[in-house]
């Protein structure tokens, strides 16, 4: 999941960042999490473009596993 994370004013704090929601999602809730890949977690750190691209991005259907 993408999220920043800040150190303020003494306090740590994180948010997970969210977007509209995939056909997966929008019967359960109207956002979800923006979703990475393995291989996006550094382009998502040091790449502004690829970041703002995948904010805005749609995001991978999720697969439900019954257990």
């Amino acid at each position: 999941m993408a999220g920043l994370w800040n150190n303020f004013q003494g306090e740590e704090r994180f948010v997970i960042l969210t977007t509209a929601p995939n056909d997966t999602i929008i019967n359960v809730h109207d956002r979800m999490p923006v979703l990475l890949a393995d291989d996006e977690v550094m382009p998502w750190l040091y790449d502004t473009g690829m970041a703002s691209a995948k904010l805005t991005a749609l995001q991978p259907a999720l697969e439900h596993i019954a257990v």
